[in-house]
């Protein structure tokens, strides 16, 4: 199961460094899970893209709806019940705190499937958290 946060996501919209390498994890049609802070977070880096003139109208729009139709296909996690988990791990790990929102999301799931979790971030701070919790890393992932 791979993990998608919201740095990874992004990039399945915008065309930065990581975007080939996160289309291709993302064709890989594996199972994926996120946070529902993610749709706020990628909409947040979209509308930024708008306003930096890195996107147009029409193509916000037709992200917009792609994410709708990807977060439709990910199994998405509520929040609420993970905050006290979130603040321990933004304490503990000096993450902000979509990244300690994120990673108590992961860590939840992981501890509930059989299978290894896999995280696809480009957070370098919440992948070295991962990291020290036994979390493994896609191969794009900044350490």
């Amino acid at each position: 199961m791979i993990y998608w946060d919201s740095s990874a996501l992004l990039k399945l919209y915008l065309d930065e460094a990581g975007t080939d390498a996160t289309l291709q994890l993302w064709s890989q049609r594996e199972t994926g899970t996120t946070a529902t802070i993610s749709r706020v977070e990628v909409t947040a880096g979209l509308a930024a893209a708008l306003r930096a003139r890195r996107l147009d109208e029409s193509r916000y729009t037709l992200h917009l709806k792609a994410l709708s139709r990807h977060l439709h296909v990910l199994a998405v996690h509520p929040i609420d019940a993970l905050m006290p988990r979130a603040a321990e791990l933004a304490s503990r790990h000096a993450l902000r705190a979509a990244d300690a929102i994120h990673l108590a999301a992961a860590t939840s799931i992981a501890a509930r499937i059989a299978a290894p979790l896999l995280l696809a971030s480009f957070d370098r701070e919440l992948n070295r958290a991962a990291k020290a919790l036994g979390i493994r890393l896609a191969k794009f992932a900044p350490v």
